[in-house]
């Protein structure tokens, strides 16, 4: 399904040149910052949660521009229940909302021929959004494009916890030897790391989080082991798509090839006596 040109000119130019480099095929985003964002504006937290859904729409649409061909975003923690009821009821209605919005003809989801997964312990995630959820999925079952992974109602913990239980269950079963328990086979009892086809997710590669905060939080622990990482003093509503591509600079220039090159120039240069 071919995508409408809706980016400016200047944004999808300067796609094609970080194109022409190393793009990185699978990003994760911890998007921090939506309510620290509502307080600085003095607005209702709602309305910064709101604001953090629009940026996640635009931040997709700078990375599918960009030919990354799997996203993953930390949308809900379990550990965000512990919140107080009102504003966890009112981010079950936005979910709710958006996950409806997802299945529209003109949603990006749509546009892009996205696939749509969600990933967690969604028996906590209640009934009316659960549907929402499952009828957004459904429609993009038939997609191709690139691939949308939604943490929701998830930790790395407990998506471990998942993947333990399904090898213990495998080797019960004898569908799986304790010699062929491997981190393959981890990675694959893992849900976040297998398509809706059945196909493995590639590795992520950039992970980003907003807001000034240094640590992951409890998001995909396992698969962000070889990621590069990048926080940004910037709240998630207010990044900018320069603030991302100068990480995505950063990403390129840390690839072996790029770093090698510039090595091997750097001993160029000292070798021809230009440098003391």
């Amino acid at each position: 399904m071919a995508a409408d040109r809706r980016l400016p000119w200047w944004l999808r130019w300067t796609c094609a040149i970080f194109r022409a480099g190393e793009v990185p095929r699978h990003v994760a985003f911890i998007m921090d910052g939506n309510r620290r964002y509502a307080r600085q504006l003095g607005v209702e937290l709602q309305a910064g949660h709101t604001a953090g859904f629009d940026k996640l729409e635009q931040v997709l649409e700078w990375c599918l521009e960009l030919g990354v061909e799997a996203v993953t975003v930390f949308a809900f923690s379990i550990d965000n229940f512990r919140r107080p009821a009102a504003e966890v009821d009112a981010l079950m209605s936005l979910a709710r909302d958006k996950f409806a919005h997802f299945q529209a003809h003109e949603s990006l989801i749509q546009r892009y021929g996205m696939r749509l997964q969600i990933v967690g312990d969604l028996h906590l995630v209640p009934p009316a959004v659960l549907a929402e959820m499952e009828r957004a999925v459904a429609l993009t079952r038939t997609h191709t494009g690139p691939l949308l992974n939604v943490c929701f109602a998830y930790t790395a913990q407990h998506e471990l916890l998942h993947a333990t239980r399904a090898i213990v269950a495998a080797t019960r079963a004898g569908e799986l030897d304790v010699d062929e328990i491997d981190e393959h086979a981890i990675s694959r009892a893992m849900p976040s790391n297998v398509a809706p086809d059945g196909q493995q997710v590639p590795a992520v590669d950039l992970l980003v989080r907003t807001s000034g905060e240094r640590r992951l939080s409890n998001f995909l622990l396992w698969q962000a082991a070889g990621a590069r990482l990048a926080f940004l003093d910037v709240l998630w509503p207010a990044l900018s798509a320069w603030s991302f591509f100068a990480v995505l600079i950063q990403f390129q220039l840390s690839q072996p090839a790029v770093a090698s090159a510039a090595w091997r120039d750097r001993e160029c240069v000292r070798s021809s006596g230009c440098c003391s």
